[in-house]
């Protein structure tokens, strides 16, 4: 007897023992059902509000017995524990199935123009739109469309149901505005008698269109986001630093500027302000259904090369008896005092040497892979329109691969060369086109192929076809050309701020220093420097992810950049002592 999975097991507990909670749950959060329909979780929605019931009885619980024991710790702060964390989990659990709806529906609208072109690709090959989305039910490429595909060939296979109101009752359920008055026009069209290849052709190139006109807006709401995220991360630390050397100087210290509030400040708050920031920008951006992972796994594979660092050259610099055991905290001396530092310093160097390692050997895999996907991008496009000239003097299709094999497509050249030699031997053309797209990482450049195989595997590839298929490849290549060239200028954001945060503050415990020694004040300015300048060091590492991350979409992309702030970092605080002298001197 097959074992029911955990899940389910939960659900059916939850339903036998707290639906008396669940009921009300669900009367208040009346939305609830339809969140669960638009996220396509396969779960009744009393089931569901009966599993909140119980997971918010239990975070009670929970709660309580943490706020007993840590009463004598935290005094009568441990009474918010009781309340926060019960409405946390009862916010996630009731708002999940609507973030993923809205996840569902962002996908849908990247996947949308795609599906749009191929099946009007498809139309201009004599191909049915019921047809091509019965085809789409195979394609793992639109896993969205894939999905709603398939649940439209049950409803008129298994019950029944005519075409045209299973592409309306697909249309009405899923949470996708463009999907919907896609299947919906196409419906009425042919109902009502009229042209379906040029309803298709011309609702493909507004969602083409549209497509622009959000990169446009995404570029301007990136760009605010960026100015938020530098302007609090900015301003807020130099409020703190300036705020923590003050409470040091003056004789009646501040409580809550403690050194373990700045620690938690500088290693805690302020890296998760980065998190959310990241979070923020994925949510603005476009989602790509197929993800190019191999920076990530070579970031993963180069961990023990950071923690080799932290531990030769951090950990040394913050624990006093490592520092004679460890040999390298003497290399980090000797560096300190030929570049002209003062003492304090050991740890930023420490901690600047191991991230510029790190983030040098991915910066160089994520170039290369990042350069790789572009090329062949670039380069497809320009073969399908030299396909498309060729094709119109009447040779067919295998013997235009096999002329344009010879000329040289940028990325694109060695997997055409394999197309053509492949195509000679006899394989067949889907087959092909199958291996040959395993080999590229890019969800654009392989969605293009997919397009260009099925039109000459289904339609014949006849000119008009493969016409339609290099106009849309050429728009697909413009729309990802615009959006590059609007966010390109947001990269002088992070660096103007990363320097801006460095300066300041090594230039204000420069000042401070000079005041208490005038003043005859007490002023540690080693321990000061082994304190503050660190997290300038891991600031502006973040501040380089993030940067990657919002103008590239991508978080492998801010690995260049956190190799150049951080390097920055480290000329700004070489540099910065001989700029106050010299003002000191004028």
């Amino acid at each position: 007897m097959k074992r029911p999975d955990r899940l389910f097991d939960l659900q059916a507990f939850s339903y036998s023992y707290f639906r008396w909670l669940g009921i009300p749950i669900l009367r208040i959060f009346t939305k609830l059902p339809d969140s669960l329909k638009a996220a396509n979780k396969k779960v009744h929605p009393e089931a569901y509000a009966s599993e909140i019931g119980f997971l918010l009885v239990l975070s009670i619980i929970i709660s309580d017995v943490l706020a007993v024991l840590l009463w004598g710790i935290i005094g009568t702060y441990a009474i918010l524990l009781p309340i926060n964390i019960p409405l946390a989990v009862l916010a996630l659990m009731v708002y999940s199935p609507a973030a993923a709806a809205k996840n569902r529906a962002s996908s849908l609208d990247t996947e949308v123009p795609y599906a749009a072109a191929y099946i009007t690709v498809m139309a201009t090959g004599g191909v049915s739109a019921i047809k091509s989305f019965e085809r789409l039910k195979d394609v793992e490429l639109l896993p969205q469309v894939r999905e709603a595909s398939a649940q439209m060939d049950i409803d008129v296979k298994a019950f029944g149901v005519d075409p045209i109101t299973a592409m309306k009752r697909s249309g009405e359920h899923l949470p996708s505005k463009e999907y919907k008055e896609f299947v919906l026009g196409y419906a009425s069209t042919t109902i009502a008698g009229g042209d379906v290849t040029h309803y298709l052709m011309r609702k493909t190139q507004t969602f083409f269109e549209g497509r622009a006109a959000k990169f446009r807006i995404m570029g301007e709401r990136i760009a605010m986001l960026m100015e938020g995220f530098i302007t609090i991360t900015v301003l807020l630390a130099l409020g703190v630093y300036s705020l923590f050397i003050v409470s040091k100087l003056i004789p009646a210290q501040l409580p809550i500027f403690s050194v373990g509030t700045f620690v938690i400040f500088a290693y805690i708050l302020l890296p998760v302000t980065g998190a959310l920031f990241i979070y923020f920008a994925d949510i603005i951006q476009p989602r790509y259904p197929l993800n190019d992972w191999r920076s990530y796994k070579v970031m993963v594979f180069a961990l023990p090369l950071l923690i080799a660092g932290l531990v030769l050259f951090v950990l040394p610099s913050i624990t006093p008896s490592l520092a004679q055991v460890i040999p390298s905290y003497t290399f980090l001396v000797l560096l300190r005092e030929s570049l002209g530092l003062q003492p304090g310093f050991e740890a930023s160097l420490g901690l600047s040497l191991t991230f510029l390692l790190y983030f040098g050997v991915l910066s160089i895999t994520d170039y290369r892979y990042s350069r790789e996907g572009g090329k062949i991008l670039s380069g497809l496009t320009s073969f399908q329109r030299d396909f498309v000239e060729i094709r119109k003097t009447g040779m067919s299709p295998e013997r235009c691969i096999a002329n344009l094999s010879s000329r040289n497509f940028g990325g694109f050249t060695p997997h055409l060369k394999i197309l053509s030699n492949q195509i000679g031997w006899g394989l067949p053309l889907s087959k092909i086109s199958q291996s040959i797209a395993g080999r590229i990482r890019g969800w654009v450049a392989r969605m293009n192929l997919f397009l260009l195989v099925d039109a000459v595997d289904v339609g014949g590839g006849t000119p008009e076809t493969l016409e339609t298929l290099a106009t849309f490849g050429e728009s697909v290549q413009q729309l990802e050309n615009e959006k590059k060239m609007a966010l390109r200028p947001l990269m002088l954001i992070p660096y103007i701020g990363g320097v801006i945060l460095v300066v300041s503050t090594l230039m204000m415990l420069s000042f401070m220093a000079n005041m208490a020694s005038v003043a005859g004040l007490q002023f540690a300015q080693v321990e000061f420097v082994r304190l503050f300048v660190p997290p300038l060091v891991v600031q502006s590492m973040i501040t380089g992810i993030v940067a990657g991350k919002v103008a590239e979409e991508k978080v492998s992309a801010g690995f260049k950049h956190a190799f150049v702030l951080v390097l920055l970092t480290l000329l700004f605080a070489i540099m910065t002592p001989l700029l106050v002298s010299s003002i000191s001197f004028s």
